[in-house]
């Protein structure tokens, strides 16, 4: 086995690699489109502008079998932090034991040379050989990307489901953000009121409709579903995917069959859009939420994250 630098010469042999994971991922979630990126030609840019940043190759007498880009760095959580995309690995069906150890090896060099702390991996969810690799090093998953098709969900009719406007959810986007920085989520989001205001709007900027459930003449719970936003679902763009953007059900209001109502409207909306399916990205950390969207979705991407001590 000998590591190599990634070229414009082995770009193409990369992104097959990928290509036969992503089929792989397919038998396992058939709702994912039949390719990602919307092309052959879309994956290979995405996979040669990696290939710019640092992308180690495996190579067994002269075949490519495995690759890894040491892909962006970016601050989070207070450090810097080492990204290697979705994209930016891929191992040849039944060497990912023998392939992933070493090139994570040498993408680690890369990031320690960076000062990145923080290394965050995302890998395809049924990776099986990358999955129990990167837990044995320590690394623990943070975000989940799920997919579904547009079929009802099958929800009880006594919750009706409205489209609102945006200032009707002030009050209760503002008890959300204050949900994510609790425990066991700790995730800090804004909590003034023009700031809240501000990320909805950004959110209907975006296309996206704002459904409700009422009780009392107050929202309840809410979701809002659209185009989807870059950088979320990369391997979804240019695919006619719809975004489940936010979602959130009042405490006192949960498991009495809303959050299904809300998800069975989103989905409607998203199949008289013209829509092929739905995605939806979650902290992994919010416990309610993610039983939630594993009841309804399957899981196609995970985001890993491992913190390092560089001395």
């Amino acid at each position: 086995m000998r590591l190599s630098e990634i070229n414009e010469e082995t770009v193409e042999a990369a992104s097959n690699l990928f290509a036969r994971a992503w089929a792989a991922e397919r038998v396992s979630c058939p709702s994912l489109p039949d390719y990602p990126l919307g092309g052959p030609d879309a994956l290979r840019q995405e996979v040669a502008s990696l290939a710019q940043r640092g992308c180690i190759g495996a190579f067994d007498g002269g075949r490519l079998v495995g690759y890894m880009s040491a892909g962006f760095t970016f601050p989070f959580k207070g450090h810097r932090a080492g990204l290697c995309p979705v994209t930016g690995h891929a191992a040849e069906a039944g060497r990912g034991n023998e392939v992933y150890p070493l090139l994570y090896a040498a993408v680690g060099r890369i990031w320690a040379e960076r000062g990145d702390a923080l290394h965050v991996i995302e890998h395809l969810a049924h990776d099986r050989a990358l999955d129990r690799l990167l837990y044995e090093l320590g690394f623990g998953m943070i975000v989940c990307e799920r997919v579904r098709g547009l079929s009802a969900v099958g929800s009880s009719r006594e919750h009706e489901v409205a489209r609102i406007d945006l200032t009707l959810l002030g009050g209760i986007e503002a008890e959300h953000s204050r949900y994510y920085s609790a425990s066991p989520i700790f995730v800090h989001k804004e909590t003034h009121p023009d700031a809240i205001a501000a990320g909805l709007r950004e959110i209907e900027d975006a296309g996206c409709a704002f459904l409700a459930c009422f009780r009392g003449g107050e929202p309840v719970g809410y979701c809002a579903v659209g185009p989807q936003s870059h950088p979320e679902g990369l391997l979804l763009r240019n695919t006619n995917s719809a975004q489940l953007r936010a979602a959130y059900v009042r405490e006192p209001y949960r498991r009495s069959g809303i959050g299904g109502a809300l998800l069975d409207a989103a989905v409607t909306h998203a199949r008289e859009a013209g829509f092929e399916r739905i995605f939806v990205e979650h902290e992994t950390a919010n416990l309610s939420g993610s039983a939630f969207w594993a009841r309804h979705f399957t899981g196609y991407v995970h985001f890993s994250m491992r913190h390092v001590d560089l001395g």
